[in-house]
């Protein structure tokens, strides 16, 4: 979340407490959405949607079927004859109501994918046809380029809806950072911001560019590479690939700072591709907040970017972080299976039976 409210969901009704776990919204909503932007949220009333202010006001008062978040100056909504349109922040429809195949989607770089006559195209702001429905995927715009797939492939349009990229691909990532990941035959690369290949394919898996590198691998060895495909940890090359990727989901910088495996155990390198934690964790996640989660056998807890541990969590609780921390505030499940959200001390502020 983008404010400092965080969910709760009491007596199966949601609502929002602050970072000192005071109540500011009451938990009286069949739905309310864990994304705010633009000071708003979107909730359900008895199979309505609006949307509310981050003190619980009624701005939109909720007449949709369906609702999403806003996003550039628009948010999506359907109404109960099944069709989707886009209001502005006072509830005015400024793009009217119009049975699509599909959901459509919100906008991005002035654009929204919309579906009409089994083919994918994009609208502009007034609802007018942009690019002409013909594809059979597409999703919205990065970096002034949109994912596509034609009979022949996967490639990328550029926003008069000319296919930018020279060959077509078995599957293409949105672009991250002036980088989109590439696959063909099993093998990943990444196209640069011309849309031509820039590091070529030749990794056996790839992910997204965050902070300058992507993690990849290839021959079974796992490191990250810069923008230039030079290897910053070469020497300290995880070798069981196969188990890299099943048990750390994101190998990717945050805060500086990169998880890295070496003989089992997790510990994080920085952007020189020296240790910065010396590896010690059989789990790690990515810091957030300028915390980062680690498991060991025997305990488990939050470290700071020096590696000093902020507070270890209660035997009782395995620690199943949700979304790191954010404004102070992290949510876990505990070992009973109950909800709670906990502060930089390590104190609950918040516990539930129900998920956030």
């Amino acid at each position: 979340m983008n404010s400092a409210l965080f969910r709760i969901k009491k007596e199966g009704k949601f609502g929002f407490i602050d970072h000192n776990g005071k109540i500011v919204i009451e938990a009286k909503y069949d739905f309310a959405a864990n994304v705010i932007r633009a000071n708003l949220i979107h909730v359900s009333v008895n199979g309505n949607y609006g949307f509310i202010d981050t003190n619980g006001k009624v701005i939109i008062e909720p007449r949709f079927k369906a609702a999403l978040f806003f996003s550039e100056g628009l948010a999506l909504v359907q109404n109960h004859e099944d069709a989707w349109g886009y209001i502005d922040h006072q509830g005015e429809l400024k793009i009217p109501f119009m049975k699509y195949d599909n959901q459509p989607w919100i906008f991005a770089e002035g654009l929204a994918c919309v579906k009409i006559g089994g083919k994918w195209g994009f609208i502009d702001k007034k609802g007018d046809l942009s690019i002409k429905p013909s594809f059979e995927t597409a999703r919205n715009f990065s970096c002034g380029y949109a994912v596509v797939k034609t009979q022949d492939g996967y490639g990328f349009i550029d926003r008069s809806g000319h296919l930018c990229t020279s060959e077509y691909y078995n599957e293409c990532y949105d672009f991250s950072e002036g980088f989109a990941r590439v696959i063909i035959n099993g093998k990943s690369g990444y196209l640069g911001s011309d849309c031509m290949l820039a590091i070529g394919i030749q990794y056996e898996w790839g992910r997204d560019f965050i902070e300058g590198f992507a993690c990849v691998n290839k021959k079974g060895k796992v490191f990250y590479i810069d923008a230039n495909n030079r290897v910053i940890n070469e020497k300290l090359t995880a070798l069981n690939a196969d188990k890299v990727e099943d048990c750390m989901l994101n190998l990717e910088f945050s805060e500086g700072l990169a998880p890295i495996k070496i003989d089992n155990k997790w510990g994080f390198i920085n952007k020189v591709g020296d240790i910065a934690i010396k590896p010690f964790a059989d789990f790690v996640d990515n810091f957030s907040d300028n915390a980062a989660l680690f498991r060991c056998e025997d305990r488990s807890g939050f470290i700071d970017n020096k590696g000093t541990v902020i507070f270890s969590l209660p035997s009782q609780i395995k620690g199943s972080l949700r979304s790191g921390f954010h404004n102070g505030i992290c949510g876990i499940k505990e070992a009973d299976g109950t909800w709670a959200y906990i502060n930089k001390k390590g104190e609950c502020i918040w516990r539930q039976d129900e998920a956030f």
